[in-house]
């Protein structure tokens, strides 16, 4: 329940690798994910806002300046 709400999931769009050159755990130099991807659409109002996330966005074409991995997930949608 990221988006802190439940959902209706529409499409799964695939597991995708995440690789950071920084790491919150002490002695870890680097970070490595695997982040499940899907299209959703939430069944109440959304409040994503928490201790992992500061803020919610929502993104209309043209999508521009968007994270590299973000757009990869909107590649997907987008060509898939």
């Amino acid at each position: 329940m990221e988006l802190g709400c439940e959902v209706k999931i529409c499409e799964r769009l695939g597991t995708f690798e995440h690789f950071y050159d920084t790491s919150e755990v002490e002695g870890v130099e680097t970070k490595h994910y695997l982040a499940n991807a899907f299209v959703v659409e939430p069944l109440q109002p959304v409040d994503a806002v928490d201790d992992q996330h500061s803020e919610l966005r929502v993104f209309e074409p043209p999508f521009e300046g968007l994270h590299p991995y973000v757009q990869r997930y909107i590649d997907r949608i987008i060509w898939e």
